[in-house]
Parts: structure tokens; sequence; C-alpha cells
């Protein structure tokens, strides 16, 4: 399976897009979409969504191309809802999410 940047890369040359185009609909910067190409940086989570909704991406495929992997038994449960909604959150919702998600005695892995 091809890394991060080769599948950005390749989604957004599907795409017609230049670096500059796909920067200007994510609200990045052309530097920062070219080092994302070159598998400098990743995405943080605030810049999955809008680049699974410009480039026409499979959520699921950007969280395996971003090394979130997920057991096959595990994704199956998983509805597609509930990945296109946690790809929505900021990063301040999520880090709530995951203090709360310790806290619970139920989800500790302890």
């Amino acid at each position: 399976m091809p890394k991060l940047g080769r599948y950005l890369r390749e989604a957004r040359n599907r795409e017609g897009l230049t670096q500059e185009d796909l920067a200007d609909r994510v609200g990045a910067s052309p530097t920062t979409v070219s080092n994302w190409e070159r598998d400098v940086t990743m995405p943080g989570i605030e810049d999955v969504n809008p680049l699974v909704v410009t480039l026409r991406l499979s959520p699921e495929v950007m969280l395996q191309k971003m090394g979130v992997l997920l057991t096959p038994p595990a994704a199956a449960r998983l509805p597609r809802e509930l990945v296109l909604s946690l790809l929505e959150l900021r990063p301040e919702e999520l880090a709530t999410i995951q203090k709360l998600a310790r806290q619970w005695p139920g989800l500790r892995d302890d």
C-alpha cells in the first residue's frame, strides 16, 4: 500500500488540482501540502475531513494511510457514520473525548 504522501499526490492529480489549489481548498499553505505529499509531515486531524471531501477519498483508507489500523472485525463493527463524525472533530474536541475515555473505568486498559 503506498504511503500517505503518494496517495494524496495521486488523488490531487486525479482531481486536476495543483498544490496551491489544494492548499486553498483545505486551508493550508502550499508548503504544507508539499510536505504532506513528500511524507515530511502528516495532516493534522483538522485537515483530514477537508482532504477527504476535496479529493473524494475514502475516510477509512485515509485513516489507514495515516497509520490508524483497525482489525477487519473491529472495522466491520464501526458504523461509517461514526468514522465520518470522528473525522469532523476539532483537535480540542478529540482531546476531550480521549480524556473522558481514560477516566471511564470500562474503557481503560488497566
